[in-house]
């Protein structure tokens, strides 16, 4: 019998829910601005597909990089969403409170828990022993 490579096989073994919750949620954002891309590029806007483009990217490697529990994609996504939650108070101050609101709620939620003990330990195993 042929032992067959599986989609598990990309899945880490320490994931826990809430990474998981975090990867299903950028990857909802990246098949979004996918969309919007093709969209884009079916409208003629060239500028609003290169940066659909950009965003699908800046969403999926590091959903993909958490995937596999790689740690440049944690201090990437941390990083990413702190400045997210200055752009959402932005936009909640001057365009829309509602819009500006769900980007601090979900960004900032995203960026405690890749800060928690929690999810230190998974990037982190053999250290935090207590």
């Amino acid at each position: 019998m042929i032992k067959r490579p599986s989609l598990w096989g990309l899945v880490h073994p320490r994931l826990t829910g809430g990474l998981i919750a975090i990867i299903v949620f950028l990857l909802l954002i990246a098949i979004g601005n996918a969309f919007r891309a093709y969209a884009a590029v079916i409208d003629n806007d060239v500028f609003i597909a290169k940066l659909s483009a950009l965003s699908v990217f800046i969403y999926a490697a590091p959903a993909l990089g958490l995937l596999r529990l790689k740690r440049w994609a944690r201090f990437f996504e941390i990083g990413f969403c702190i400045l997210l939650v200055f752009l959402g108070l932005v936009i909640m101050a001057f365009q829309s409170p509602f819009e500006g609101g769900f980007i601090v709620i979900t960004h900032g939620y995203v960026a405690y828990y890749l800060k928690s003990k929690k999810c230190r330990q998974v990037f982190y195993p053999d250290t935090d022993k207590e």
